[in-house]
């Protein structure tokens, strides 16, 4: 079995002690090497792309030689304007792509001495520019297809049957538009050793909308494989004829047999 990315040594290419061992100069170098990393740190034109400049003075600007826009190290990033220093920027892109189950606003305030306002609107930027990069990424390899109904639940539970009934009678409908189809696509592997699974989510309104969400971001070629555990609650069911699929559980290292629709895209 494949050794899972954040166990490799690829994972810990920056720490938080190699961040906090840093002066403002050596964070600011390493901004800049990670924003241009084709350059190794070189600044380049937001506007031309060009690397021909001159630095000045003042705020630490350079200024293209080509169509002469001045520009610093976090110009046309969501790091423009910033107030912060470049250690704590990099501690916090650091605390976030760190944290596997998310980091709270709240708790990286705390942790790097910065106003909650601020650690919340940094990581909203944050989340908006991996959402637009995740836009774009088409999945390949073996795919994993499942669906699931969140929301809807009633509120509470009164003591009686008869009050149960009642209660039950006038939020059914409520509770039911509150329901929210979350269709998942998780790549399992890939054709190269190096591509980092990928993962992405959809809000439809039907069962039938994935299909097309599907053939749009799904390559050519690909296995899909589609997890039927509850018939009632998954939108995709194994078709009539279509053999058990034996997979490996990944937690205890046993052989499950497991109902899959396997296609191939």
């Amino acid at each position: 079995m494949a050794q899972h990315f954040l166990l490799s040594s690829r994972a810990r290419t920056l720490s938080l002690d190699t961040v906090l061992g840093m002066d403002e100069e050596a964070a600011r170098a390493k901004f800049m090497q990670l924003r241009w990393p084709d350059t190794d740190g070189a600044p380049v034109c937001p506007e031309c792309g060009s690397l021909d400049h001159w630095t000045l003075a003042e705020d630490r600007k350079w200024k293209c030689q080509g169509c002469g826009l001045q520009f610093t190290a976090t110009s046309r990033t969501i790091f423009a304007s910033r107030k912060l220093s470049f250690r704590k920027l990099l501690g916090v892109v650091l605390l976030f792509v760190n944290g596997v189950s998310g980091v709270a606003a709240c708790r990286m305030s705390r942790e790097l001495n910065i106003s909650y306002k601020s650690a919340f609107v940094l990581l909203h930027k944050i989340r908006e520019a991996m959402g637009k990069d995740a836009e774009a990424a088409t999945l390949g390899g073996v795919v994993e297809i499942d669906g699931a109904i969140f929301g809807g639940s009633l509120p509470r539970l009164p003591n009686t049957k008869e009050l149960w009934d009642e209660f039950k009678a006038r939020n059914k409908i409520a509770a039911r538009k509150k329901r929210k189809l979350i269709v998942v696509m998780r790549e399992r592997r890939h054709d190269d050793p190096d591509r980092v699974a990928r993962i992405r989510t959809f809000l439809v309104a039907r069962e039938g909308d994935a299909v097309e969400i599907a053939r749009r971001v799904v390559e050519p070629g690909t296995i899909l494989q589609a997890v039927n555990r509850r018939p009632k609650r998954t939108p995709y069911r194994r078709a009539k004829g279509t053999p058990f699929v034996k997979q490996r559980d990944g937690y205890g290292g046993r052989t499950v047999r497991a109902g899959c629709g396997v296609g191939r895209a």
